[in-house]
């Protein structure tokens, strides 16, 4: 948790100063606590976008499944009377981003078993 209140305006540069000097937990943590934060249900969508965007990045790159899963929730809660698109466009962010690491990790996997056939081929002669 972090110390004190971070206001959502501030929220993603918090994290990223906090990603430079390379506590990458802190600054999800950061991100988080203010989506999940009950001052955040009076906070404009437009303010909130952003720093949940920044938090779906770093949860994908991370693999925190469950916090992209709780904060999701809230997000949700936060903006589905005002703004619905804004939702949509988080959803779509979480589902690109999961995608290019799944077809990357498919990629690596087809080199490593090119490779082995590859060192199987060599043996036999």
């Amino acid at each position: 948790m972090a110390a004190g209140y971070i206001k959502p305006e501030n929220a993603v540069k918090k994290a990223e100063e906090l990603l430079n000097v390379g506590q990458r937990d802190a600054a999800i943590s950061v991100l988080a606590d203010v989506i999940n934060s009950r001052r955040s249900r009076n906070v404009s969508v437009t303010v909130l976008e952003p720093t949940m965007l920044k938090l779906v990045q770093l949860c994908v790159e991370d693999r925190k499944g469950q916090m992209i899963k709780d904060t999701l929730q809230s997000y949700r809660n936060n903006c589905q009377n005002s703004n619905v698109g804004t939702i949509e466009k988080v959803v779509s962010e979480l589902i690109h981003s999961v995608e290019t690491r799944l077809y990357a990790a498919q990629e690596k996997l087809e080199q490593i078993n090119l490779e082995q056939v590859e060192d199987l081929d060599q043996m036999d002669v």
